[in-house]
């Protein structure tokens, strides 16, 4: 049968403080400080003397509304442990604190691990939950309605399997980090299907995964302001499943996921709804999915701070239904070794307004049905290979460049048939310096259609080649603004049509301007005011096709 609590304030190990007139032991089914009053049972370096009172089957600690109990596991050192072999269960009302003293949960039979009260950890605690239960797992705020909070100031926090904050529909739960280290050997859940919340500002958390609102109706949030985060060998996700929420704020401190799976290693928006904000410290992540899943709507903004991957960014990467939209307001984002790819499969954007932002190729509109829209007011873009606007059969690019400065080596718009690709240039500087393999072609499949709008700023590519209706529909219409060109080709390829037109600015063409230079092709070029230019070249007209020219 159980042993009660039956004192006020008092030691663990005293048998008259106990309803049995013993100590707890494995003869007890369960061990209960629940009693009225403000009670504080304590165990300590003299507790260890009495080994036998350490090892029991089940602990509850809570408290009649409007009192508190409170089980203090102070200075007994981690040689001999309170192991609780079933479970301990921290309810409303109650208080365990643990320092320099070492704590073990099994969960053998039971729920194992759950805090519904007050659970606070400091320097030198050691605490180990098995959870036996790997669905229930240890939980902080567990059942509908309840509310229970973590707190780890210091010592380590060993979860062999799940770790929950917020469990159950209904349930609230709270993790601070203010030290210490958290290591979680399966998954850290925030936000299962109730309301979860983690806060880092100091110490280490590790997880495998990590979700932050998991299933429908959840809502969680992670805070790192500090401190290191690390996922090992899987993802991390953001509003997991539809109709679960999802957000991540970031002011300093280090995230890592790591991964050898070729996946996505955070996901922002999995199926529910995901944003991550980071306004200072670093990330690093291979690959990183905003609006991931089907039906997910993810935002990714990043306002300061160092974000690297080694493999990509995509945003829209679910499916056709999936949403994915990234702001870039400052700080710096590296994609060292693939693509940025914005509209993977789905919709999916980019805002540039600040910072500074590297990849290697860079796709808007990428697979069918797919749609990318990237807009840059300010800050820098840098490719050190292709920029894709409309690349494979069925999607559409849209890139309008207002401000701030765009590099690509090659520049590609309307990439493959039934795609159409569409550069609006309304100011700041776009260049392609060098790319013998591209230069800049507009509408550059058979069936594909490219356009380039300059209003205003400079569009520079002075290296290698311009063809406008590459093997598509390709056209090019400069109205104000500075365009300077190399080799310049309106309709370039068998059976494409190009179309230059020049109503303002200048447009400079630093070698030959050819106009329907292949079989079968349609060239024309329109000037109505403005300057064009053609200086160290010739200007070739029809050369093995049908040109026109009004000017």
């Amino acid at each position: 049968r159980s042993n009660s609590w039956i004192d006020g304030n008092g030691k663990w190990e005293k048998s008259n403080n106990w309803s049995r007139v013993s100590a707890p032991s494995l003869s007890d089914a369960a061990d209960l400080i629940t009693n009225a009053g403000n009670n504080t049972v304590t165990i300590n370096a003299t507790t260890t003397n009495s080994p036998g009172t350490l090892t029991i089957s089940n602990l509850t600690v809570g408290a009649l509304s409007g009192t508190i109990n409170t089980l203090t596991i102070f200075d007994a050192g981690t040689n001999t442990p309170l192991v609780v072999i079933d479970g301990l269960t921290v309810t409303n009302g109650g208080i365990l604190t643990i320092t320099n003293s070492a704590l073990q949960v099994y969960g053998i039979q039971t729920d194992a691990f759950l805090v519904e009260g007050q659970m606070l950890m400091l320097g030198g605690a050691s605490v180990f939950a098995a959870n036996a239960d790997v669905f229930t797992g240890m939980r902080v705020g567990g059942n509908p309605g309840s509310s229970g909070t973590l707190t780890v100031a210091g010592g380590s926090l060993t979860v062999s399997a799940n770790l929950y904050a917020g469990h159950d529909a209904g349930s609230m739960g709270t993790i601070w980090v203010t030290g210490g280290n958290i290591a979680v050997n399966q998954k850290l859940d925030i936000g299962l299907l109730g309301t979860g919340q983690m806060t880092i500002s100091n110490g280490s958390v590790s997880a495998v995964p990590l979700i932050v609102g998991e299933l429908s109706g959840s809502q969680g949030t992670l805070n790192i302001a500090s401190g290191s985060v690390s996922v090992i060998n899987e993802v991390m996700v953001i509003g997991r499943l539809s109709g679960a929420t999802g957000a991540v704020w970031m002011t300093g401190g280090l995230l890592t996921e790591s991964n050898d799976l070729g996946q996505i290693g955070i996901e922002i928006g999995g199926g529910g709804v995901g944003q991550m904000t980071i306004s200072n410290g670093t990330v690093r992540c291979d690959q990183i999915g905003v609006g991931d899943r089907v039906g997910g709507v993810g935002t990714f903004t990043i306002a300061g701070g160092t974000v690297t991957g080694g493999i990509g960014l995509f945003a829209g990467a679910g499916d056709t239904t999936s949403t994915g939209t990234v702001w870039m307001t400052g700080g710096t984002l590296m994609v060292s070794n693939e693509f940025l790819d914005i509209g993977f499969q789905g919709f999916g954007q980019m805002i540039i307004s600040n910072g500074s932002v590297t990849a290697t190729n860079m796709t808007l509109g990428d697979r069918a049905g797919s749609q990318g829209v990237c807009t840059i007011v300010g800050g820098s873009l840098t490719l050190s290979g292709a920029f894709f606007v409309g690349a494979f059969p069925g999607s559409e690019g849209t890139l309008t460049i207002e401000g701030g400065s765009v590099v690509a080596n090659s520049l590609r718009l309307g990439t493959n048939s039934n795609t159409r690709g569409t550069l609006s240039l309304l100011g700041g500087t776009l260049t392609v310096p060098s790319d013998p393999s591209g230069g800049i072609r507009i509408g550059d499949s058979v069936g594909a259609t490219g356009m380039v709008v300059v209003v205003g700023g400079q569009l520079v590519a002075t290296n290698f080649s311009t063809l406008v209706g590459s093997l598509g529909v390709g056209q090019m219409m400069v109205s104000s603004g500075l365009v300077l060109t190399s080799q310049t080709n309106i309709g370039a390829g068998t059976n494409s049509f190009g179309l230059l037109a020049v109503t303002g600015g200048s447009m400079v063409v630093n070698s030959n301007l050819t106009v329907a230079a292949a079989h079968g092709s349609t060239g024309m070029v329109m000037t109505l005011g403005g300057q064009l230019c053609v200086t160290n070249g010739v200007l070739g007209i029809g050369t093995d096709g049908t040109a026109g020219g009004t000017g």
